[in-house]
């Protein structure tokens, strides 16, 4: 499955740098592989863009529908200290 996601991510990868991502990666159950039915990822966004709460709201509806599954969006700084060092161990880069 990782792979399929990463290919449509890859795919639209312009479309996503717009948007002001930055950095992209799997993480979560999805890399663990756990039977979870959604994407996790942890995104880094382009710090000469505007990111407010409503990107990130489009950002993720986005990625679920061209994903065709529920997304969970973190991003480095959102993730607590007792998780942040293992979500980023195992993210497995997309973009």
């Amino acid at each position: 499955m990782n792979h399929q996601v990463i290919a449509i991510l890859r795919e639209h990868e312009r479309e996503l740098r717009a948007a002001g991502i930055e950095h992209l990666a799997i993480s979560g159950s999805a890399v663990r592989g756990n039977d979870k039915p959604e994407s996790d990822f942890v995104v880094s966004f382009d710090d000469s863009k505007p990111v407010s709460l409503l990107t990130v709201g489009r950002l993720k509806c986005h990625l679920a529908d061209l994903l065709g599954t529920k997304v969970d969006l973190s991003s480095p700084s959102w993730l607590k200290d007792s998780i942040g060092g293992q979500v980023q161990r195992e993210a497995i880069d997309a973009l």
